[in-house]
């Protein structure tokens, strides 16, 4: 597995901060709105944010999918790059849910409520993969 590692030492720093960043933004859009300021642009940001944080997780399972693993790690590895490639799919998701948000056309509630359910999916999901990648001795790259 240590070609795992090396790809994590690579992109662990991008795909944790992404994920951060994205995170606190959420929490700053939705704080701007339930104080009664509510402001697109922190919706559009998060959206994006979101974007690039399931980006980093491709790219990761990309890389994962390219490390030839001996034989009995191969299905923790298949196992593995199917997680993250959830994960990567489920913050995109978020991220278009967020991008969604419209108060002029009066769409905020519905799509603030589906990124928020998102969200907890996507943090079951990295939950699972976190699981998956301590199991086979790359805490390195679980988030």
């Amino acid at each position: 597995m240590a070609g795992m590692q090396e790809s994590c030492d690579r992109e662990f720093g991008n795909l944790a901060a992404s994920l951060t960043n994205a995170d606190d933004e959420f929490r700053l859009a939705q704080t701007s709105w339930q104080t009664g300021n509510p402001n697109q642009q922190l919706f559009n940001y998060a959206g994006n944010l979101y974007f690039s944080a399931g980006g980093y997780y491709l790219k990761l399972s990309g890389e994962l999918a390219r490390i030839h693993s001996p034989k009995d790690g191969k299905s923790d590895v298949r196992n593995i790059i199917t997680t993250l490639e959830k994960m990567s799919r489920e913050l995109y998701a978020v991220g278009q849910d967020l991008r969604q948000v419209d108060f002029v056309a009066g769409t905020a509630v519905g799509y603030v409520s589906k990124a928020e359910q998102d969200a907890n999916t996507s943090a079951d999901i990295e939950a699972d993969a976190n699981k998956l990648l301590k199991e086979v001795g790359a805490e390195k790259c679980a988030v």
